[in-house]
């Protein structure tokens, strides 16, 4: 479907972003980079450890029309040190995200041990940003570009990366 086939030999060679023995299937960028596993849309319908995912879904039972790319369609869960998914009754998003799990979330959150309410990121200089909304789950992403020592406020998103 998405790639060149060699009809002598049987094998494909897929474009960037397809697998399979038919190049039929999407595949997950850079392997999630190494901080995330693979999933279809079947299996991320019913997962209840990722992030942002809602708790109705039409990605469930048999095979129909409407749910014909649910074994097509792969994306990333990434990975987290502390406890994401609306199985664990969480909606902040994980500490590794972004299409292919290599951007990183600062540690964050209020320290118990002061009366001060604080988050750990604030004013983050970087050529690009990850925006978030308000510090809650999304399903909208945003990359913007900006100019080299920028510093822009991230009040409430906490998006750092390494």
């Amino acid at each position: 479907n998405k790639g060149i086939c060699d009809r002598d030999s049987g094998e494909c060679e897929c474009f960037d972003g397809f697998t399979g023995a038919a190049c039929e299937r999407s595949g997950c960028p850079d392997d999630c980079s190494d901080h995330g596993r693979c999933v279809n849309m079947k299996a991320l319908a019913v997962t209840s450890d990722a992030l942002p995912l809602s708790n109705v879904t039409t990605y469930s039972g048999e095979d129909d029309t409407v749910t014909w790319d649910e074994e097509m369609i792969f994306g990333c869960v990434c990975d987290s040190k502390w406890e994401v998914g609306l199985g664990a009754g969480q909606t902040q998003e994980p500490e590794w995200f972004g299409p292919d799990c290599s951007l990183r979330h600062c540690p964050s959150g209020d320290d118990p041990s002061t009366d001060v309410d604080e988050t750990d990121c604030f004013n983050v200089t970087s050529s690009s940003v990850y925006l978030g909304t308000a510090g809650r789950a999304t399903t909208q992403q945003a990359y913007v570009n900006v100019s080299q020592d920028t510093t822009v406020s991230t009040a409430g998103s906490n998006p750092c990366s390494p």
